[in-house]
């Protein structure tokens, strides 16, 4: 608190202490609950709904590695990943298709038109 006050005497519209309190409060909440994440570097965050949810273990293992590389933008999904996971096809597709199915992500393009077009998903909103 007493850094925030010092800092806050610098703005040239400082909070009130009020202010200064509530946000102290929040902050110190999230570091007594393990979920501040700051200078921890970068991490995969999921809802508990999320993971109640998805009660497949080989989904929620795809659905954290495409958060993790994947996060905030479309992104293709190949036969080619089930290979790099060293999983068999149908059990990469019903990863897939249960994500899918659970609307965490959607195929926003088909693919199929040639050797180098291939299926694009997106991120469903949720």
């Amino acid at each position: 608190m007493d850094v925030m006050m010092t800092r806050n005497m610098d703005c040239i519209i400082p909070l009130r202490e009020s202010e200064l309190e509530a946000v102290a409060r929040s902050a110190w909440k999230y570091e007594t609950e393990g979920t501040n994440l700051v200078g921890r570097g970068k991490a995969v965050v999921m809802s508990h709904d999320m993971i109640d949810q998805i009660d497949d273990p080989d989904a929620f293992y795809l659905m954290a590695l495409l958060k993790r590389h994947h996060w905030g933008h479309d992104f293709v999904l190949t036969k080619a990943m089930a290979l790099a996971l060293g999983w068999t096809l149908p059990r990469w597709r019903r990863a897939r298709d249960l994500l899918v199915r659970f609307s965490i992500i959607a195929c926003i393009h088909e693919g199929g038109m040639g050797p180098n077009d291939p299926p694009v998903y997106a991120w469903c909103d949720s």
